[in-house]
């Protein structure tokens, strides 16, 4: 996070109203989209959002289609935010990464409810939408409060990696543990150890960093960010459908769709051999 500085221009979206600021340089491309660069790599969220509610829901359960239409919300109001530096917008970026948490959570809460079509507990998952509802309501109240956006943000995630850590090890079978531990690896590797350190180093570096992104157009460090954390959340998402799949009592694989989406499969179909 930084403040405006000399490098930056005005532009159409100008003044700006959101309390953030990253650190691509302001209309240092066009005089219409205040961060470009960071506006194409949100698109990165659409992107498995649309692949992964097509591809990458093998069991077809609503509780994963929920998942990936919230994040492509996600992406569409990252690339909002980035596009305008306006509140309204901050708040339609924000807000959606907060309903992905929930998201999550319902998804770990179910994943080994069975048989496939019951719900381990609707009151809860009832109760987390409303959990939503007011979250949402509260936030667009309170705009400003970034700080506590954060950690909010924060602390449910830290929740989440530790219910994702659980399922890619409880079941140390060998054909069951190689597949989710693989996946919990790669997915850890790009969001948390390329994606998180990444924007942790930058927005604590911005103001210096800021000289080496003009030359190069704008180019910065939150484009791994967001490269980082979409394909970390979208291979967590995988792993967890995989967990589904074998609650379910059926074998797992994993498929490549176009050369470079990983995709959860059931083996032999859903009326394949059961799992013993």
């Amino acid at each position: 996070m930084r403040h405006t500085s000399q490098h930056d221009f005005e532009g159409f979206w100008s003044p700006h109203t959101a309390s953030v600021d990253f650190c691509e340089p302001n209309y240092a491309v066009t005089h219409y989209i205040a961060e470009p660069h960071n506006v194409w790599s949100s698109g990165v969220f659409v992107a498995f959002g649309i692949l992964g509610a097509i591809y990458a829901n093998p069991t077809k359960e609503m509780m994963f289609t929920f998942y990936y239409l919230v994040l492509t919300v996600t992406g569409l109001g990252s690339m909002a935010l980035h596009a305008t530096l306006d509140a309204m917008w901050q708040s339609s970026d924000e807000v959606p990464m907060l309903w992905l948490n929930i998201a999550v959570i319902i998804i770990l809460f179910e994943v080994k409810s069975t048989p496939k079509g019951t719900w381990r507990s609707r009151a809860f998952t009832i109760f987390m939408l409303l959990l939503g509802v007011v979250q949402t309501v509260l936030y667009y109240t309170l705009q400003s409060f970034y700080h506590a956006f954060l950690a909010s943000f924060i602390i449910s995630l830290v929740i989440l990696s530790l219910g994702v850590t659980h399922y890619a090890f409880e079941d140390q079978r060998p054909d069951v543990l190689p597949l989710r531990r693989n996946l919990w690896l790669a997915a850890s590797t790009c969001g948390i150890y390329i994606g998180a350190v990444t924007w942790i180093f930058e927005m604590t570096n911005c103001e210096w960093l800021i000289a080496y992104y003009i030359p190069v157009s704008g180019l910065t460090l939150h484009i791994v960010w967001h490269l980082g954390a979409a394909w970390g959340t979208y291979l967590a998402t995988v792993m967890l459908s995989v967990v589904r799949i074998q609650a379910l009592g059926m074998h797992a694989a994993l498929k490549w769709r176009f050369g470079f989406l990983p995709v959860a499969v059931i083996v032999g179909g859903e009326d394949g051999k059961k799992m013993k």
